[in-house]
């Protein structure tokens, strides 16, 4: 069999954890993320678990994390944080692909490099510090930087593929991977578009 292609992406803005006055249905300490417009409230320890979706990376990798942390319902939370939408699997299809990406948007974080003389194909985003967070294709950094939180991934693929002149196809080929490593790095993160437009706050 040969080695497993599927990328599981976290999907929200991680908002920490929070000490309640008053217990909730989760307890006293609840974690929350924001998905779209709506603030999602998870157990600590799911919400641990989610947080490390990104660097686990595939089904294969959360297994064996779970059986080296001695977790026993791996799976079953997996699949709850499937089912809410928390986490998106990639690379099942190319049509499964191109349906999950046109539901989600691309928030970038940092500071956009550009490349250099030296190496024209390799673009950089770095963090406030001008540090290097993620190196990229050009094309990659098209779909960064042309996304505007408005657009949906998939959108932003199409663009980026007309900017570059690159076949959209061959391109979208490794970018359920170069999603993953922006949003381990901190380059982004990856969201819920709003079925609803949010209203400003008055």
């Amino acid at each position: 069999m040969g080695e497993s292609r599927d990328t599981l992406l976290p999907v929200g803005t991680p908002l920490g954890f929070f000490s309640m006055l008053t217990a909730s249905p989760l307890g006293r300490e609840v974690a929350e993320i924001r998905h779209g417009t709506r603030r999602l409230q998870l157990a600590p320890d799911l919400y641990g678990f989610w947080s490390q979706i990104a660097s686990l990376g595939n089904r294969a990798a959360v297994s064996e994390w779970a059986r080296a942390q001695g977790v026993a319902n791996a799976d079953g939370a997996l699949s709850d944080l499937l089912e809410a939408g928390l986490v998106i699997e990639l690379g099942l299809s190319p049509e499964l692909d191109l349906q999950a990406l046109s539901k989600h948007r691309l928030l970038p974080m940092g500071y956009g490099l550009g490349n250099t003389p030296e190496a024209r194909g390799v673009f950089h985003v770095a963090d406030q510090r001008g540090q290097s967070l993620y190196s990229m294709s050009g094309f990659t950094f098209g779909v960064w930087s042309l996304s505007d939180g408005h657009m949906s991934v998939r959108q932003a693929c199409e663009a980026a593929a007309r900017l570059f002149a690159v076949d959209l196809g061959q391109a979208m080929k490794g970018i359920a991977e170069e999603l993953a490593g922006i949003v381990v790095s901190g380059a982004g993160l990856l969201d819920a578009i709003p079925d609803v437009p949010s209203e400003p706050v008055s």
